[in-house]
């Protein structure tokens, strides 16, 4: 495997695991937020699947599914979940799938 492609995984991998942070810090009772992030998790998983070439174009076009767990969980006005969103966030940005607005 190329370092190219290793880094693509690896991308998946690190998004995977901010992801899972994010739904683990949810209390119980933001079910609509727990939802919205487990099937971003969802169609992080089936990214590790996708050929290689494939993974970074699929990052890219599903911005908008990334960040859409991010706001809902932003809205719920809990500390830890606005540094675990501002951290994925940070990390969209230096792996260019989101550009600083």
């Amino acid at each position: 495997m190329s370092d190219a492609q290793t880094d693509q995984l690896s991308i998946v991998e690190d998004l995977q695991s901010e992801y899972q942070k994010l739904f683990d810090e949810c209390k119980p009772k933001h079910t609509e937020t727990k939802a919205q992030i487990d099937s971003t998790l969802s169609n992080i998983a089936q990214m590790k699947n996708l050929p290689i070439a494939q993974i970074e174009t699929t990052l890219k076009s599903s911005t908008d599914d990334l960040l859409s767990p991010i706001l809902m969980a932003s809205n719920n006005k809990i500390k830890k979940l606005y540094v675990t969103s501002l951290s994925i966030i940070k990390k969209l940005v230096s792996y260019g799938l989101i550009f600083q607005k």
